[in-house]
């Protein structure tokens, strides 16, 4: 069953390739480093097409590379203010994809001569507050993944069919109500049965912004 949820942290190691911040680097080994950056993301993506998200890793350190900070620094925050207007699936694959931009402006940065930099620009790139709400909307997609992967157990007589539907949460975990998109009478039939039995954990507001309005595609 398709069953596209959960949004990753990823803290790429590349900078692990070169730690020594203050000893330069060749064009090839920068080329290097940003492909191991953007392979790292794309591989473990979740939700955003892995194609999608290794181009936009690319075309951030494109843009750094050539010294392009200023767009590097305007995008991502339109990336941010954009994901501020979208919910559930929308939302988490938004903020995949702009993640993967900001890995790849860093990734294209020169070392600097200081030793203040010798951090991996990946591990900089995100602050605590990112890094817990992204670790929290993980957290919550999971619960959600699991939960909606078990409806399919005992559905063999729907083998081949399909059904897209719309889930609105309360933020106390409580499925508020469900909308048919599109699919099958009988696998829509069935997931809407199955879905009105579950019951979430109560969401924080980080996770009830993601995940309040969730569009989920069942494929059995």
């Amino acid at each position: 069953m398709k069953m596209l949820i959960t949004l990753p942290l990823i803290l790429s190691a590349s900078g692990l390739l070169f730690s020594n911040s203050s000893m330069a680097i060749t064009p090839s080994q920068m080329q290097m480093r940003v492909s191991a950056t953007c392979n790292s993301y794309a591989s473990a993506s979740r939700i955003a097409d892995p194609n999608v998200v290794y181009e936009m890793c690319l075309n951030g350190a494109k843009e750094s590379m050539q010294g392009r900070n200023s767009v590097c620094e305007r995008k991502i925050r339109q990336f941010r203010e954009q994901a501020d207007t979208l919910d559930g699936m929308g939302r988490a694959e938004y903020i995949e994809i702009a993640q993967a931009y900001r890995m790849g402006c860093n990734a294209g940065k020169k070392p600097s001569q200081t030793n203040d930099e010798s951090k991996s620009t990946e591990v900089k790139s995100l602050s605590p507050e990112e890094i817990k709400e992204r670790q929290d909307i993980q957290s919550y997609g999971t619960e959600i993944r699991n939960a909606l992967g078990r409806i399919n157990e005992g559905a063999s007589s729907l083998t081949g069919q399909k059904c897209s539907i719309n889930i609105w949460f309360a933020q106390n975990g409580n499925v508020l109500s469900t909308k048919v998109e599109s699919g099958d009478k009988d696998a829509c039939s069935y997931v809407l049965s199955r879905i009105k039995y579950i019951k979430f954990s109560p969401m924080n507001n980080s996770q009830y912004k993601a995940f309040r309005n969730t569009p989920v595609d069942f494929s059995f």
